[in-house]
């Protein structure tokens, strides 16, 4: 089995570099999978997460929870032209692009850890911070195929 954590932010944002953040947590605990962290380019996440078998996004979102720190497992499906996230392009956007290139991972999971609002300057809020180990539960549920997830 072949399996990718993707990690979106910016780690000069606040918040919203807790995709960055989280991939240092998980990176020291032996996952069998590939950590990267990523602004978001939609063609660097097509050519990550082509041909895995598992596909986990890590990302900041807003108003999806009423409360910071919050992890939610994000159905792609749901994604509208513009994303949850708080980043200057459309996830919804490159799984699209996959799929009509048929360049997707056989699952995909989306993984949305609530902030208040991207801010300044590194670090995370401890709302936020203290959100790793669920973050950490639901990747490696995801990874062993426990988590709801997309299939192709």
């Amino acid at each position: 089995m072949t399996a990718v954590v993707i990690a979106l932010g910016d780690e000069f944002r606040g918040d919203d570099g807790v995709g960055p953040a989280m991939a240092r947590v998980l990176d020291g605990c032996g996952l069998p999978a590939r950590i990267v962290v990523s602004r978001g380019d939609p063609v660097e996440l097509i050519d990550w997460w082509n041909g895995v078998h598992v596909a986990v996004i890590l990302d900041a979102v807003t108003h999806v929870h009423p409360w910071p720190g919050s992890v939610r497992v994000i159905d792609p499906a749901d994604l509208q032209t513009t994303a949850a996230g708080t980043h200057g392009f459309d996830l919804g956007a490159a799984i699209a692009l996959g799929r009509a290139l048929d360049r997707m991972p056989d699952r995909l999971v989306i993984v949305g850890i609530e902030i208040t609002a991207p801010g300044r300057g590194p670090g995370l809020s401890a709302a936020v911070a203290a959100a790793a180990p669920e973050v950490s539960r639901t990747v490696v549920a995801a990874i062993a195929g426990e988590a709801p997830h997309s299939d192709r």
